[in-house]
């Protein structure tokens, strides 16, 4: 998520934050309703979930585990080519 914050931060004037205040504002959202993104991938007992980031085009990828939600991966929407899902910590 640095690299991605950096790119923000380099290349946008106007708005150098938008990237670190869409990612804080899924974070409230995830807290309040955590199953708020769609099931994007279910593989056994694993379930991703994916929110998309309107204004800065990223989707971001988690799990939730034990109450706790868990982020797997960011990428950008026009990336070609489905993330790597890491595994969260067990």
């Amino acid at each position: 998520m640095s690299e991605i914050q950096a790119y923000w931060h380099a290349n946008r004037d106007k708005n150098p934050g938008i990237f670190l205040a869409e990612l804080r504002s899924a974070r409230r959202r995830l807290g309040l309703l955590p199953s708020a993104g769609r099931v994007y991938l279910r593989v056994g007992e694993r379930v991703v979930y994916r929110m998309v980031l309107r204004r800065t085009h990223h989707l971001l990828y988690y799990e939730l585990r034990d109450d706790t939600v868990w982020v797997v991966s960011v990428w950008g929407a026009p990336k070609k080519g489905p993330p790597a899902l890491s595994d969260p910590p067990v």
